[in-house]
């Protein structure tokens, strides 16, 4: 009678241990690596005197060495690559004149899975921006404006996907435009801002800020945070 009561108590503690509920696993920072490129062309592979090598020919993991995600492009590349959890992918925009003013997002295999146009077709002077890791709430965020005759700037959400547009900011306005400077920077305790400046006109700079209630980046005009700046003609970094 005594070893049937141990054995039932063993039988109910074993129950209890593997019905205890589970912890959902927390979501992963993203991380952002830089790409280089070449003349437009990325290489996964081994650059040997300016080129890259095996570009025929594929690494161990199926990945081709010889990446050129703009087509007869041969100028610079803003090319980001993002962890996001166990998916990788690149964004990458040409920061040089393209007949196409694209945006794309490409999966770990270079396969391509979305282009955006954030200023429409016709805008092909090559693009600013920059891509943060925004550790509060755990989002990869993308920025992007124009060369020459830029006056806002885009904001995506980076996804394994797509690229989801977030916010539309005044960098400066439509009757004075040129080349926008765009820069994440770390200007709050837990949080990261925008700032956003028109070249070579320092009364332009904004600072814009990830707001959780509207889903959108607003613009901070406190003095607080603009003592944060360090403006050196189009230098702009963070105390």
């Amino acid at each position: 009678m005594y070893r049937k009561i141990l054995l039932a108590i063993a039988v109910v503690g074993m129950m209890f241990c593997f019905a205890r509920p589970t912890v959902a696993a927390e979501s992963a920072l993203p991380t952002v690596g830089t790409m280089t490129f070449t003349k437009g062309v990325y290489c996964a592979g081994v650059v040997w005197f300016g080129s890259c090598m095996d570009s025929q020919e594929t690494l161990d993991n199926g990945i081709a060495p010889k990446f050129q995600p703009f087509s007869k492009y041969t100028g610079g590349v803003l090319g980001r690559r993002v962890q996001l959890g166990t998916t990788q992918v690149y964004v990458v925009a040409p920061t040089d004149t393209y007949s196409q003013g694209a945006v794309r997002l490409y999966d770990a295999k270079y396969k391509l899975l979305q282009t955006v146009k954030p200023f429409g077709v016709f805008v092909t002077t090559g693009f600013t921006g920059g891509v943060l890791s925004e550790s509060f709430n755990k989002t990869a965020y993308l920025a992007v404006a124009t060369k020459k005759v830029g006056y806002s700037v885009k904001v995506y959400k980076v996804g394994e996907t797509r690229l989801t547009a977030v916010a539309n900011v005044a960098a400066s306005s439509a009757t004075v435009k040129g080349t926008i400077i765009v820069k994440f920077l770390k200007l709050y305790t837990n949080q990261s801002a925008l700032v956003t400046m028109l070249s070579g006109k320092p009364k332009t700079l904004k600072i814009w800020k990830y707001s959780t209630t509207k889903k959108t980046f607003l613009q901070d005009t406190s003095a607080a945070t603009r003592a944060k700046v360090i403006l050196k003609g189009d230098s702009i970094t963070a105390k």
